[in-house]
C-alpha cells in the first residue's frame, strides 16, 4: 500500500513537459508554450498535474516592456535635442535663437526644451541673444542616448535608472508583462520509476457506464487553485444592441412583438420599394398601436 501511494499518475503530455522543465531547471511559461507548440489553455491543463504532484514550482513575475514613442524614435535616429544643440554650438561657437533653429530644423518648443536642459546642467550661457557652451569638451546624455539606440534596435536593455526621464520626456512607454517562472522541485530522473503513464478523463459518460469501461478508467482530480483558460467574450453589434434596448422599453410600455408575413410585407413594401427612410411622408404611416390610441 505504501508503494502505491508513492506512484505518480501523469498523462503523456504532462510527462513530456516534466522532462522539458527538468532539462531546463527554470523556464517561463511563454517560452515553454513556444517550444512545446501548445496553446495556453492546454499548457495550463498539463502543468496542473505537475504542480498538483509538487514536481514543479510556479512563481508569478512581472517584467516591464519599454517601447519608443514617435519622439523617442526620432531622438534615437537623429540624437537627443540637447546633444544636437551641443554639436551645433561646437561647430559654430555661438548662435542666436533663429540661427540655431535653422541649423537644428526642429520645432521651437523642442529647441527651447533642449536649451532649458543644458542651462539646468550649467553647460550653456546666453549673452546678448547669443548661445554658447561653457565647456566645449562636454558630453551630455550619452547613456540615455545609448539606451534609446538599443531600444530602437530591439535589444534587451536595463532602463530602470532612466525610467523616470524616458517617461517624463515622452520618449518611451512602459507596459507591465505578466508571466510565470517554472522551477523544478524534483528532477525527472529521481521520479522516473514512480511515474505511471495514464490517460485520464474528466467526464463519466453513459456509454462508459453501460459497457463497464468506467471500471478501468481513471477520473481526473480537479485542482481549484489552477487558473482556467482565458475567455475572450465577443461584443454585441452596436446597432443590434440599440434595437434590443428599444424593444425592451416598448415591451415595458405594453407593446407586443409581432412576427409573421404581415409585419415582413409591411416593412418590405414601406422601406424597400416605395419610400425612403427618414422621409416626411413616412410620418403618417410609422405608427404603433397601444390601447386604441396612436403613438408615433
Amino acid at each position: 500500500m505504501s508503494n502505491l501511494k508513492k506512484k505518480i499518475a501523469l498523462p503523456p503530455e504532462a510527462i513530456k513537459l516534466y522532462k522539458k522543465i527538468s532539462s531546463s531547471q527554470e523556464v517561463s511559461i511563454k517560452d515553454l508554450a513556444l517550444e512545446m507548440q501548445l496553446d495556453h489553455g492546454k499548457l495550463e491543463h498539463f502543468l496542473s498535474f505537475l504542480v498538483f504532484n509538487e514536481l514543479v514550482e510556479r512563481n508569478a513575475i512581472v517584467h516591464q516592456k519599454y517601447e519608443l514613442t514617435e519622439a523617442g524614435i526620432l531622438a534615437a535616429k537623429d540624437g537627443l535635442i540637447e546633444r544636437r544643440i551641443v554639436t551645433a554650438l561646437k561647430e559654430n561657437q555661438s548662435l542666436n535663437f533663429n540661427e540655431l533653429a535653422k541649423v537644428l530644423n526642429c520645432e521651437k518648443q523642442e529647441m527651447n526644451a533642449g536649451i532649458g536642459h543644458l542651462k539646468k546642467q550649467g553647460l550653456l550661457q546666453i549673452v546678448q541673444g547669443k548661445l554658447s557652451l561653457l565647456d566645449l569638451k562636454v558630453e551630455i546624455s550619452k547613456e540615455i542616448q545609448s539606451v534609446l539606440s538599443d531600444l530602437l534596435s530591439g535589444k534587451e536593455v536595463e532602463v530602470t535608472e532612466y525610467r523616470k526621464e524616458l517617461l517624463q520626456r515622452n520618449l518611451a512607454t512602459v507596459e507591465d508583462i505578466k508571466d510565470s517562472i517554472l522551477k523544478i522541485k524534483t528532477p525527472y530522473s529521481e521520479n522516473k520509476t514512480k511515474i505511471i503513464e495514464t490517460t485520464e478523463v474528466s467526464r463519466l459518460t453513459p456509454d462508459m457506464i453501460r459497457d463497464g469501461s468506467w471500471k478501468k478508467t481513471r477520473l481526473r482530480a480537479y485542482n481549484l487553485d489552477v487558473a482556467p483558460p482565458t475567455y475572450y467574450p465577443g461584443r454585441k453589434q452596436p446597432y443590434a444592441q440599440f434595437l434590443d434596448e428599444v424593444k425592451q422599453k416598448l415591451a415595458a410600455y405594453g407593446f407586443q412583438e409581432m412576427r409573421g408575413p404581415i409585419v415582413e410585407l409591411e416593412y418590405w413594401n414601406f422601406d424597400a420599394l416605395f419610400q425612403a427612410q427618414d422621409h416626411p411622408a413616412a410620418c403618417p404611416l410609422c405608427l404603433s398601436q397601444l390601447c386604441g390610441y396612436c403613438h408615433r
